[in-house]
């Protein structure tokens, strides 16, 4: 594990007054500690990226979900615990989530909380491009070349602490990653 990951976010955010935090209405639906290369996806009213995402994802990757504002689910019990399954780091979603009590306990899951409603599944998975999330813009993935050469130059750190006194989530790209 990384050994930023055990430095607490307060801690970061102590140190550098310049690091973007995450919106603090995203907050901890399962465990609160996570640490892996990010894996964008955009689920604009629809759960299927996030499907294909965790199809692609690797193991220790964090699927970071924009969402629409839509009060529809981007995930829920059946695709969370296919994450948990495959190994993934964990799953941050600008958005909402469903089937809680489903949700596995192992698998940290970020979100701003739940609603029963399923996005739709009719649409092209959107996955690897830019996104906006929890107000920070600049989540990029890489898109544009083989992941397995340019694993650590083009993916983000999705760096989420324990929970603290606002409970919020701080991420802060390796300088080689930061947006243009």
């Amino acid at each position: 594990m990384d050994p930023l990951a055990a430095v607490p976010v307060s801690t970061l955010c102590d140190v550098d007054k310049s690091l973007p935090v995450v919106d603090p209405a995203i907050r901890p639906l399962t465990s609160a500690r996570l640490c892996g290369p990010a894996y964008t996806v955009v689920a604009d009213g629809e759960f299927l990226s996030v499907l294909w995402a965790i199809d692609q994802a690797e193991a220790g990757d964090v699927l970071v979900v924009q969402a629409s504002g839509m009060p529809l689910a981007a995930l829920g019990e059946l695709l969370a615990n296919e994450a948990a399954r495959r190994g993934l780091g964990g799953i941050v979603v600008d958005g909402w989530v469903r089937d809680r009590t489903g949700l596995p306990t192992a698998l940290p899951l970020w979100a701003r909380g739940t609603v029963p409603m399923a996005g739709r599944s009719d649409v092209a998975p959107r996955v690897g491009g830019a996104i906006r999330f929890g107000g920070v813009v600049g989540w990029r993935w890489g898109a544009y070349k083989s992941r397995r050469t340019c694993r650590s130059s083009q993916r983000f750190k999705a760096i989420t602490a324990a929970a603290h006194v606002q409970s919020s989530a701080a991420v802060r790209p390796p300088k080689a990653c930061l947006p243009r």
